[in-house]
């Protein structure tokens, strides 16, 4: 299986019509955006709400990271452009391992 780099999740978010303003690759807290950084910790995954990080899991290698953002992205009806007809892990792949508050962000 290919691994999944930041670059290329970004490619594949623009190819699958995921709006640019509803993640942020860079780190940071934009509001209201899905972020995704590296930090001494490991890859970390939030969701950057007024200052607040829900759902924050950390990863131990960008392509697990990467993998995860999708998912939650792919699943979010108001993070896309236009609705998706395929499951992601058919094409894609899944791994990751919870952060310290647990749980996942965008589900359902």
């Amino acid at each position: 299986m290919t691994r999944l780099t930041r670059e290329r999740l970004a490619q594949i978010l623009e190819q699958e019509g995921v709006r640019g303003d509803a993640y942020s690759l860079e780190g940071g807290h934009p509001a209201e955006t899905y972020v995704l950084d590296l930090l001494p910790e490991g890859w970390v995954f939030f969701y950057s709400e007024r200052g607040l990080e829900s759902g924050r899991r950390v990863f131990d290698d960008e392509d697990s990271a990467c993998r995860h953002m999708l998912e939650v992205l792919l699943r979010d009806s108001g993070a896309q452009t236009r609705r998706h007809d395929t499951d992601w892990r058919d094409r894609f792949g899944r791994r990751g391992r919870e952060g310290p508050s647990g749980g996942g962000v965008g589900s359902g």
